[in-house]
């Protein structure tokens, strides 16, 4: 896998770890899925800095929202 693939599986992978799920419904479980999907393609240094990136930029991706609102 070439780096920049690597880098957005990262960024995917930490992006559904920061999403607040309910297991008990479809998207939920589509959530779940994909998230298992993202971590098979990463090692442990890939997930943390995927967790990392989304801790990060999501708060700069909330305020972007609001302000645009």
């Amino acid at each position: 896998m070439d780096d920049i693939t690597a880098q957005k599986i990262k960024r995917i992978y930490g992006l559904l770890w920061n999403a607040k799920t309910d297991r008990s419904t479809f998207s939920g479980v589509a959530v779940s899925e994909a998230r298992k999907i993202a971590l098979s393609m990463i090692d442990k240094d890939g997930q943390a800095d995927g967790i990392q990136w989304a801790n990060h930029e999501i708060p700069k991706m909330l305020d972007a929202v609001t302000m645009s609102e």
